[in-house]
């Protein structure tokens, strides 16, 4: 019974390194040259706003400007998607420059007994 358990307890390390070594085989082979290159540069849309807007303010804005679809391709969302989340997040905000931020309403401290 002794021997058998030694004889797992040896056999198990080598059989993770085995399992290792063919998961490095497998990721190093699915690279090419291309993948190891950094991603592209997205260039934020140029928008020009007078301070900072939610909701549906937001959402006109970018529409009066052209600009729902630009600024949704940037952010990897569509339209209705950027559209929804400006109009139901109430944290969600764009700035003067078009540029999506989430603002975070602090918490009432309590106070001290």
């Amino acid at each position: 019974m002794k021997r058998l358990l030694y004889l797992t307890l040896l056999t198990l390390p080598l059989g993770l390194l085995c399992a290792v070594q063919s998961v490095r085989a497998d990721t190093a082979a699915a690279r090419t040259p291309e993948s190891l290159l950094p991603p592209p540069v997205k260039e934020h849309p140029v928008l020009k706003f007078q301070g900072s807007a939610s909701g549906t303010a937001a959402v006109e804005r970018l529409k009066n400007a052209n600009a729902l679809a630009a600024l949704a391709q940037y952010h990897g969302l569509t339209e209705s998607e950027l559209e929804r989340i400006l109009l139901q997040a109430p944290t969600a905000f764009i700035d003067d420059t078009g540029h999506l931020f989430y603002k975070e309403r602090r918490p009432l401290m309590m106070p001290a007994r």
